[in-house]
């Protein structure tokens, strides 16, 4: 055997070795996490119940459940390898998730059997949102918007290639067809609805989704190329869209009129999240909070040091627990509003 394969040896026994000895020296809890929550695990979509319970969805179908505050982690069984992008629970029981190839699941006893749910479509489902205890929607590529009237039992398509093409002239331009990416859904409560994606649209509703309208006033200011990821309202009269290359605007009178926001990054913004302040979170671990000073405009946050990209955002309902999701298994975690973020995952050594 040639010297060089003997050092190539060597040096990968001597690389294993050192993983498994700092794996060894972690505390056993954290060791019995990380088998659960890997660098391998990309994670997309949170949600959050109460102080306590948080579910985390992401690739090869994988859901996690903590219902300690993200001190010890469950894997529990989505009898799906498909990529599970979005999470909703409306409590502790009652909860749906979306995912690629037009997944469905949903659970009524808190993710301990998750029930697939018949789509109708291949199409990848990128998000999905309660209206209320009955009526769930859900939208993705292609123009895909599904309604369920039954907690997800049933879905009926109401994607744009259904709309009567008068309607659908109101908001596409001439170039572009139904077959956009929606990559939200987003329901303030059971009549106030918003849908966002490509070519700068969003689309809102004022009662429950029987109808949709476009709230696109700023497109003068706006290049048709701008691509959203993310939309949440604090009240029914102050919200933000985030979007591409770091694209973000805000309204203060519930989507009639909208000013763009400078956030001082060029990276993508993927997830807007809403504490006790406002919250913005992208590529390469873009983490930024917004400040009313005289600029007003985004900054980074401190607490939050990170390689990996952020992808999914959620705060318990009193605004104090928040949680942030991205690549190689990252998670962080807030238990004051934002004021400060601890890192659950990757372990710190």
């Amino acid at each position: 055997m040639s010297i060089f394969l003997v050092k190539r040896r060597s040096l990968y026994l001597l690389t294993i070795l050192g993983v498994s000895l700092t794996l060894f020296l972690l505390p056993a809890k954290i060791r019995a996490q990380t088998a659960i929550i890997s660098e391998r695990d990309s994670l997309y979509g949170v949600a959050a119940v109460g102080r306590e319970h948080a579910w985390v969805v992401g690739y090869w179908g994988k859901i996690l459940h903590t219902a300690n505050g993200g001190k010890t982690w469950e894997l529990q069984t989505s009898g799906t390898d498909k990529p599970l992008y979005s999470v909703k629970f409306i409590d502790e029981r009652q909860g749906i998730i979306t995912g690629r190839e037009g997944a469905i699941l949903r659970t009524d006893d808190g993710g301990k059997t998750w029930i697939k749910a018949t789509s109708g479509t291949k199409h990848h489902l990128i998000s999905v949102a309660y209206a209320d205890r009955q009526n769930i929607w859900a939208v993705g590529d292609f123009g895909t918007i599904l309604h369920s009237p039954d907690s997800g039992k049933t879905w009926q398509d109401r994607s744009l290639k259904t709309w009567p093409v008068e309607q659908l002239d109101k908001f596409l331009r001439p170039e572009e067809n139904p077959d956009l990416v929606l990559n939200r859904v987003y329901f303030y409560d059971a009549q106030q609805g918003w849908i966002i994606g490509e070519f700068a649209h969003i689309l809102h509703t004022e009662d429950g989704g029987l109808t949709w309208q476009p709230q696109e006033n700023f497109l003068e200011e706006m290049p048709t190329s701008t691509y959203w990821y993310d939309i949440k309202f604090r009240d029914l009269a102050h919200g933000w869209v985030a979007g591409l290359a770091g694209t973000t605007v805000h309204t203060e009178d519930g989507g009639q009129s909208w000013r763009k926001v400078p956030s001082h990054t060029i990276q993508n913004l993927f997830s807007i999240g809403l504490g006790k302040e406002d919250f913005a979170f992208g590529s390469v671990g873009t983490a930024l909070k917004y400040s009313d000073d005289p600029e007003n405009s985004w900054h980074n946050i401190k607490d939050i040091e990170s390689i990996n990209w952020f992808r999914g955002t959620a705060f318990s309902s009193d605004r104090e627990v928040g949680w942030v999701v991205g690549g190689s298994g990252t998670i962080f975690k807030t238990g004051d509003g934002g004021q400060t973020w601890q890192q659950l995952f990757p372990p710190k050594q």
